[in-house]
């Protein structure tokens, strides 16, 4: 793929392979009990590698080929999280091996012990798994004990259903762009006229049901509206998830109607999704270095903005006359602790896991190949996918309990990180 040979296997040298992969004799006897062979295709048994990969180095060897090795193992296996929860030994000298955030953006930049970020966009997904909704910038919007006001309160589920739909296997909810409006959710979609919904539960008609999100079952309540199960049906009902599970998959029948939570939203793992400006552009630049040497990508014709990756949040540095403000390195806030937002006080839980989901164009409802398969060569987290971090209220210091005042949040107001 990248032109470059390698060997793999042992290299007629059966000892020092057995001494660099600690392979010891009562592990060899049990291999070639159980029919394993030298040559067959098994590189690991019993979670331990047999083998190894090399690369030859002779007297034609140039630079340039050694440079373009390199690049090859940046570019595929270097993870830029820095997250690993303990470091392994090196098996070639015994000393302990970690990664951590890419410094490179700033080398040799001590983090601070505090920091005030601005917030740059504020995003609300009003039914879950559909287009996201940006808060204007006048707009103050309120954080309840749930999360933002409004965030992910509604899902879309077929009848007879306990499990919501998911853009991941049905990409044309992108397109259903919804936004309040007067405590009203309106429902906008390519060729179809707006819908109105009134965000007033007595106004509507409920029914009491049962949802499964992420395992857990939850008490929803299914709003009962034909004119509402007309409209979505008729924007989703030429969608055909890929792949396809059953013959009955390609229609959406029986016919979807959306459901609420009394007092909870939806939210997957936690209540808010943060992500930076700088983070999101570094995966940009990733993505454009590699242009030129991958057809696939050269394709996409757009950049991926933060939005790509349905934050709730988006900050970024605060300006240099701002008291703890300087310019934020990509992915530092995978070490963050926690984030002031006015009297509500987040702990910073964790960085996102992602899926393909985050590769689903949300203005076409195309699937593509970036930015997830850029994420997945070079931000892992215990060999998962990661990008942005999780932030769940802290009630005691926010004093939701106590019935505190409201906190608020909207695009330009100043943050303060703990680091």
């Amino acid at each position: 793929m990248s032109g470059i040979a390698m060997r793999t296997g042992r290299f007629c040298n059966p000892g020092a392979a057995r001494r660099w992969l600690d392979l010891t004799t009562p592990d060899l006897i049990r291999y070639a009990s159980l029919g394993y062979t030298c040559g067959d295709d098994n590189d690991i048994i019993a979670g331990k590698p047999v083998g190894a990969i090399r690369i030859s180095f002779g007297a034609m060897t140039s630079c340039e080929d050694i440079d373009r090795f390199v690049a090859f193992l940046v570019r595929h296996f270097h993870n830029y999280a820095g997250l690993q929860e303990s470091a392994k030994p090196n098996t070639l000298n015994s000393a302990p091996v970690a990664t951590r955030i890419d410094k490179c953006a700033n080398p040799g930049r001590p983090l601070s012990t505090g920091l005030q970020v601005t917030v740059d966009q504020v995003v609300i997904y009003p039914i879950k798994s559909c287009h996201g909704w940006s808060v204007p910038s006048d707009t103050p919007w309120e954080i309840t004990p749930s999360g933002l006001r409004y965030d992910r309160s509604f899902v879309i589920m077929r009848e007879n259903s306990t499990i919501p739909m998911q853009q991941k296997r049905y990409p044309r909810m992108a397109l259903i762009r919804p936004f309040i409006a007067d405590r009203q959710l309106v429902l906008n979609a390519p060729d179809h006229e707006s819908l109105v919904i009134s965000l007033d539960p007595a106004q509507l008609c409920l029914e009491t049901t049962q949802s499964m999100v992420c395992g857990s079952r939850m008490q929803t309540y299914r709003v009962l509206s034909n004119e509402i199960s007309t409209w979505l049906t008729s924007v989703l009902d030429h969608l055909s998830p890929t792949p396809p599970s059953s013959p009955t998959d390609s229609q959406l029948n029986p016919r979807p109607d959306i459901a609420k939570h009394s007092d909870m939203s939806f939210a997957n793992e936690s209540q808010i999704l943060l992500v930076t400006l700088e983070s999101a552009q570094r995966v940009s630049d990733w993505i454009a270095e590699e242009q030129d040497t991958d057809d696939s990508t050269a394709a996409v014709g757009k950049p991926f903005g933060p939005l790509q990756y349905r934050p709730n949040i988006v900050v970024k540095s605060a300006s240099h006359g701002t008291r703890h403000a300087r310019e934020i390195m990509p992915f530092e806030e995978l070490k963050w602790a926690g984030v002031a937002i006015g009297n509500s006080h987040f702990q910073v839980s964790g960085p996102c896991r992602r899926c393909q989901m985050i590769a689903i164009d949300q203005d076409s409802a195309q699937s593509l190949k970036e930015p997830y398969s850029t994420l997945a060569r070079k931000m892992r987290v215990d060999g998962k996918v990661v990008f942005g971090v999780y932030l769940d209220i802290v009630e005691e210091a926010t004093g939701f309990t106590r019935k505190a005042s409201a906190s608020f949040i909207q695009p330009g107001m100043l943050l303060d990180v703990s680091l």
